[in-house]
């Protein structure tokens, strides 16, 4: 995980924040201990100077025209990429730090931004009519009722073809007709 486990810090921030605002973590530079860091950092001063004061001691045999034998001339031959190595051992963390910090603002105004919007959301919310229509929506969604629970309620129905269900439904008011005209006739004797 390159963000590591959360630390105390960001865990108290979580527990306090609003659950429906998602915010980004802040990337580290490190998972290791203060020590530890500030312990390479030294390793890393400690190999550029000492790559320096190799180079200043090879410089005094170059300047004379003087090519180093056996081992010295094989160190003499690779100093340039020792001191490379050297410059980027402390280059490199230099500017992914200064990279991280970069991001980090980045991350920072996002959740600003965030934080703002939910902000003006729930403020429009409030002053609006808004809130009021959904109370009164959510207090009316218990008393509608479902269409289509029974057969008696289904208006059209896909199963059987239009002219199928246009002959079922002139018989059935055919047959509520008759059932009135009955009605009727007997009350009018």
């Amino acid at each position: 995980d390159a963000l590591g486990p959360p630390t105390e810090e960001e865990k108290n921030e979580l527990d306090l924040s609003d659950p429906a605002l998602l915010t980004e973590r802040e990337w580290k530079f490190s998972l290791a201990t203060d020590l530890n860091k500030v312990l390479a950092g030294g390793l890393g001063v400690v190999n550029l100077g000492g790559a320096l004061y190799l180079g200043n001691l090879l410089n005094q045999y170059a300047i004379m025209g003087v090519r180093l034998p056996a081992y010295f001339g094989t160190v003499q031959a690779l100093y340039p990429l020792l001191l490379g190595y050297a410059v980027l051992f402390n280059v490199i963390p230099l500017a992914r730090n200064f990279w991280i910090q970069k991001q980090n603002e980045q991350i920072r105004q996002r959740n600003k931004i965030r934080s703002s919007w939910k902000t003006a959301l729930l403020s429009s919310y409030r002053d609006s009519g808004l809130q009021k229509k959904i109370a009164a929506a959510q207090k009316m969604g218990g008393k509608v009722k479902q269409l289509g629970s029974s057969k008696d309620e289904i208006v059209y129905d896909t199963s059987s073809p239009m002219e199928e269900n246009q002959l079922k439904k002139a018989k059935s008011d055919l047959d509520e007709f008759d059932k009135l005209l009955g009605d009727s006739s007997d009350s009018f004797q």
